[in-house]
């Protein structure tokens, strides 16, 4: 899968406020006559240009999971197709990479799903699909730390059964 969902996401510290999801993060104000980049290019990995990322596979990506604290307002989370995440706690003036470390396979790892916490900041969980390569195990992860840490969870969870985790 080469294409994104394109998620969309309300602000919660704004209702006017709406952000999409593309290679970067856009936001809106104004029900969307206009546009603001509020985001570098997030589906590229760190020291690849743009480039040679199109001519590398998994090297090119796009926004497929984006997330808001409804805790902190300017706190937005960002998962791509290609296993990059990042997170901006300015609104998205400043981004950080916060991948996972020690995924399977790195560049074909979608980070099909992030959830805000709505009790702490820096608290997010983080679903990790890798259907392309026919693993169908569960890959859940939590930070409480602004990803200091990632933490595993979901042991218990069926694996590797195709009807039985995220396929």
């Amino acid at each position: 899968r080469t294409t994104s969902s394109q998620p969309l996401v309300w602000a919660p510290w704004n209702p006017r406020q709406l952000m999409v999801g593309l290679n970067y993060v856009a936001s809106t104000i104004d029900g969307g006559a206009h546009w603001k980049r509020i985001s570098p290019e997030l589906a590229i990995p760190a020291g690849m240009d743009s480039a040679t990322a199109a001519n590398t596979p998994g090297g090119r990506g796009a926004i497929e999971s984006l997330a808001a604290s409804p805790v902190t307002p300017g706190v937005i989370w960002a998962g791509t197709n290609n296993g990059l995440m990042h997170v901006t706690r300015d609104g998205g003036k400043t981004w950080s990479d916060v991948s996972i470390a020690g995924l399977p396979h790195p560049r074909r790892a979608m980070i099909s799903a992030i959830d805000a916490s709505y009790h702490a900041a820096g608290t997010a969980y983080v679903a990790v699909e890798f259907l392309r390569v026919g693993d169908h195990a569960p890959y859940l992860f939590r930070t409480r730390d602004f990803v200091k840490s990632w933490t595993k969870i979901g042991a218990g969870l069926p694996a590797d059964e195709p009807s039985g985790s995220f396929a």
